[in-house]
């Protein structure tokens, strides 16, 4: 091979998490409560749905979402890289809740993102 291949710019995985960050603490003020941010997906629990399960479905939500982007090549409302940050964060929550069940960590206890200055 005579010639370099061509550095490809991608964003760091980092970054990318960061960006997870900001999303799930702008959303989380909307659907939580500063008792347990978590409490919208915990709901699940009373239909009788297991918290970490109930998550996984919105998750799946946003596949639904993301499937459709690839079918007609756009949304109506929302974008596909929202569906995909969504996605990760929902699926990322969906993994603290089942470590949480199977771990019997009290959900009192349970870890509150730090509030921004």
């Amino acid at each position: 091979m005579g010639k370099r291949a061509k550095m490809i710019k991608r964003p760091s995985f980092e970054l990318v998490l960061q960006e997870l960050l900001e999303m799930q603490s702008r959303k989380g003020k909307d659907y939580g409560r500063d008792s347990d941010p978590l409490a919208n997906l915990v709901d699940a629990e009373t239909f009788g749905i297991p918290a970490w399960i109930g998550t996984m479905i919105r998750a799946n939500d946003k596949m639904s979402r993301i499937k459709t982007f690839v079918r007609r090549g756009e949304l109506a409302n929302e974008s596909v890289e929202d569906s995909l940050i969504d996605l990760a964060v929902y699926t990322i929550h969906a993994l603290r809740l089942y470590r949480e069940v199977n771990s019997k960590v009290d959900p009192k206890k349970r870890s509150r993102p730090k509030r921004e200055p």
